[in-house]
């Protein structure tokens, strides 16, 4: 496989992951049963069309993880500003210091910041 080749198939691969993800999370805001039921069976299935994209090929995706994870990243938030109309936040102080502490600090941080309330009705997250 070409590295062009695989670089597409990550960008497909993070194409139906975010995508899968953004149909549950609208499924997920719909009043009525039959919409939310076909959203999440779409979103289901587009998730497992991920699922095949990632592992039938004849790579080692731990060791394209990285490249995997910036893809993703920049496609999640394309889709979430596109589709659900909420820009990526700006670097405040709090996340630029996390950033500099490390890779495990940030996660525990990210564990612990409070984000919003279900309550708010907000998509954004």
């Amino acid at each position: 496989m070409s590295v062009i080749s695989a670089y597409l198939l990550l960008l497909l691969a993070a194409i139906l992951e975010a995508g899968g993800d953004a149909l549950v999370r609208v499924g997920l805001h719909q009043p009525n049963i039959a919409t939310r039921a076909a959203l999440f069976t779409c979103g289901g299935l587009v998730l497992f069309a991920y699922g095949l994209a990632v592992n039938a090929p004849p790579w080692d995706f731990g060791r394209l993880l990285g490249v995997y994870v910036t893809l993703f990243f920049v496609v999640a938030q394309v889709i979430n500003l596109v589709f659900f109309r909420c820009s990526p936040r700006s670097a405040d102080p709090w996340w630029r210091r996390a950033y500099h502490r490390g890779w495990s600090d940030y996660h525990l941080l990210a564990a612990l910041r409070p984000g919003p309330t279900k309550a708010s009705g907000s998509q954004c997250s």
